[in-house]
């Protein structure tokens, strides 16, 4: 396939009320990432968000990648927390009839104690990075995906509900010969727990995680990964310690306290062992 008949699309939104470093540090570094492999490859980048009134900035995604594919062959979606940490790895696996191309999410359903069957019946994309082609079938499942107005939440302080949920809302109701129009495929992305050495995106998912370690200290530590990342290194960082700086609220407050979900245990990690990789940083701050 010819390099320029691919597109990666991307865009950073930061929120006005920030309550991690999740997108005022992560998200540029997930943007930089894949505009540098963009280049590296020949593909085409598409970093601007397009307006979406008063929708959560989530929804761009979907005019992003309507844009890109009335001009490219394939379109392919990254998150602004999903990381490019392999620029030389290339992307082989778009020589396909297909029109949806996104990562096997088996192992991540097995890692969360679900039958992987049931999780792919109820969530059959993970929308972090996915590849669409330029095809009827995807501009009817986009358009389909975008008039879903009961998974837009208000934008004020967004809930982790909008797109995603929208195109598998639409896709769980496609016959099923649909599901032939999509393949699986592994190596394209995972949660830094189930990251390989051939993973070409890491996704740092998640957000206003409970608070460990000190703020000044997560921002040491994003400010080493970028470094890292755009020498080529970033697989080298702990990737756990990464991953917590971005998400846990830089702030204590009682919410993050009293919601199980966002402690280290549902991301795959223990409060010691992120304690540990953080202590280098944390000598240094005191």
């Amino acid at each position: 396939m010819n390099p320029g008949d691919v597109a990666l699309v991307t865009f950073n939104a930061v929120p006005r009320h920030q309550e991690s470093l999740k997108y005022a540090r992560l998200g540029a570094i997930g943007v930089a990432a894949t505009r540098a492999f963009a280049a590296r490859h020949g593909h085409h980048f598409y970093g601007t968000m397009p307006d979406v009134g008063d929708r959560p900035a989530c929804w761009a995604k979907i005019p992003a990648l309507r844009a890109a594919l009335r001009h490219h062959r394939w379109a392919i979606w990254v998150d602004a927390d999903a990381v490019a940490l392999h620029p030389a790895s290339v992307l082989p696996l778009l020589d396909t009839d297909a029109d949806l191309v996104c990562e096997r999410p088996d192992s991540f359903f097995r890692w969360l104690g679900l039958d992987p069957a049931l999780g792919r019946a109820a969530q059959p994309v993970q929308s972090a990075v996915f590849a669409l082609r330029a095809s009827p079938w995807t501009m009817q499942l986009l358009d389909a995906a975008w008039d879903r107005t009961e998974f837009i939440t208000p934008p004020t302080r967004w809930n982790g509900i909008g797109e995603q949920e929208a195109i598998n809302a639409v896709l769980k109701r496609r016959p099923a010969a649909d599901r032939d129009r999509m393949q699986y495929v592994q190596g394209l992305q995972a949660p830094p727990a189930l990251a390989a050495a051939d993973t070409r995106f890491v996704h740092f998912y998640g957000d206003r995680a409970h608070p460990i370690l000190p703020a000044t200290v997560c921002a040491a530590v994003l400010d080493r990964f970028a470094d890292a990342v755009e020498a080529g290194d970033g697989h080298a960082m702990p990737l756990a310690l990464v991953h917590w700086s971005a998400i846990q609220r830089v702030t204590a407050g009682a919410e993050a306290g009293a919601d199980a979900r966002r402690s280290p245990a549902c991301f795959g990690y223990d409060r010691a062992m992120l304690v540990r990789a953080a202590a280098p940083w944390m000598r240094r701050a005191g």
